[in-house]
């Protein structure tokens, strides 16, 4: 059962167990049905304080008032000056949802987990210049919606009434507020819980006080995706209608999540934008955006943060992407991953083009820190079989093939101005490759038959 909050003060006055009425904006206002009894002068000088304090938290990010994580309170936007969406570019979800904000309706959103639902929603509800009241209904009993009984005396009479939940209390005591009451999770709410929802969706009634100051929304999976899913009831369901089914898994989808990642996250500021941007491009590769940002974006961040990432190589990240990914890849898409992998590594441990002032200062070096005559120096070995660098005035030809270029790229000795991995080299090698660059010899015995000497001796 939900903890009562500071409200449980204010019916349990000490000595009179009677009724109470909160006083908001010097008016007198009843919170349950029964006879009107004003506040002690103590009480009221307490309930002052508590509002003041609340005011005082309006503009941060978020506000946990609610006991076990219940419930919380998002204020709207500092800036009354929000742009409104533009409802020509926005897709099907936004449309249907934004039309629902406009006429002041109760919603319903199901769809799968992890595609920003709950996100898009906040943000339009401070668009709207609503503050946002979060009900978590898989965590809810039908008393913290409904209230907890109380035992009071009225006259010598013994009765029984429903203290308001702390959340509903917060809306009475800021009546010039607007709110979007928010349940999520609201088709894993057990049956007592929907049958406490009716009044409060129906007729925006709250342990019997007729609230005029917020709107009702709500969001759920689909059952596949939870055991604990439940049809709703058949009034809930049609209070709710039109139900707003969220589209997810298209190409539009996922710009439309992107770009609530970049703009609530932003991601841009926190990692490159050519690693955001790369793994929009290839996002399809895996189930939904929340995993990208939890799983991948975060674990990013903390290795760098952290300095944590000495000793792991691309086919470390490679692993973990792959256990992330969607199931059945193609071997093109195992190409992609291992693409991913590659800038997660080359970002990591600070290689390639981290800005272009830096590469401008790096005495010619490309995006993999070789140097431009270094590269050109391997792409015709490869081609010619054969590299001919001028040492002590000679010039000598080093034997290349298939069989040693691995190597001869990582030896520091052969390339001393460059900083190549086994990485970096193998990733120079697969994009060759795909230009359609082909190597002269195969096998080191190949320039050996032509006389070359070997670069590693």
């Amino acid at each position: 059962m939900q903890k009562l909050s500071n409200f449980v003060e204010y019916i349990n006055e000490a000595g009179r167990g009677r009724p109470r009425k909160v006083t908001v904006d010097n008016k007198s206002v009843e919170y349950f049905d029964s006879k009107d009894v004003e506040l002690t002068a103590a009480q009221q000088k307490k309930l002052d304080a508590k509002s003041k304090n609340v005011e005082k938290a309006k503009g941060k990010d978020e506000e946990h008032n609610g006991s076990h994580g219940l419930w919380a309170v998002e204020p709207p936007y500092d800036n009354d000056a929000v742009p409104p969406l533009d409802k020509k570019t926005m897709n099907k979800n936004l449309k249907r949802l934004s039309m629902k904000f406009d006429a002041d309706e109760p919603f319903f959103i199901l769809g799968k987990a992890g595609w920003g639902k709950t996100s898009i929603i906040k943000d339009l509800a401070k668009r709207n210049g609503r503050h946002i009241i979060t009900v978590y209904l898989d965590k809810a009993t039908a008393t913290d919606l409904g209230g907890i009984p109380v035992p009071i005396q009225d006259g010598g009479v013994a009765k029984i009434v429903n203290a308001m939940p702390d959340w509903a209390a917060y809306m009475m005591t800021h009546k010039d507020d607007q709110f979007l009451l928010f349940f999520d999770e609201m088709n894993q709410a057990a049956p007592d819980v929907q049958n406490a929802l009716m009044p409060i969706v129906l007729e925006t009634i709250i342990c019997n006080i007729k609230f005029d100051n917020f709107i009702v929304g709500a969001a759920g999976n689909f059952a596949d995706e939870n055991d604990a899913v439940s049809d709703l009831s058949a009034p809930l369901t049609s209070r709710f209608k039109p139900i707003i089914v969220w589209e997810t898994g298209t190409e539009e989808a996922w710009h439309d999540a992107f770009e609530h990642l970049r703009k609530n996250k932003k991601w841009d500021t926190i990692l490159p934008k050519k690693i955001v941007d790369k793994f929009e491009d290839y996002s399809m590769l895996f189930d939904n955006p929340r995993e990208l940002e939890h799983k991948i974006f975060n674990f990013i961040k903390k290795l760098k943060d952290k300095k944590a990432y000495d000793g792991y190589e691309a086919e470390d990240y490679f692993d973990r992407l792959e256990a992330l990914s969607k199931e059945e890849l193609s071997n093109g898409d195992i190409k992609k991953l291992q693409e991913l992998a590659q800038s997660i590594f080359d970002y990591l441990n600070d290689i390639g083009d981290k800005n272009e002032d830096d590469n401008s200062r790096a005495s010619g070096r490309g995006r993999d820190m070789i140097t431009d005559t270094d590269r050109e120096g391997i792409l015709k070995g490869i081609k010619r079989g054969y590299m001919d660098p001028t040492i002590d005035g000679k010039v000598l030809k080093f034997g290349i093939s298939k069989e040693n270029i691995m190597a001869v790229m990582t030896d520091p000795d052969v390339f001393p101005e460059s900083k190549i991995n086994a990485e970096m080299a193998q990733r120079l090698l697969d994009k060759w490759e795909e230009d359609g660059v082909k190597f002269k010899f195969n096998t080191d015995k190949e320039w050996k038959d032509k006389g070359y000497l070997d670069p590693l001796n």
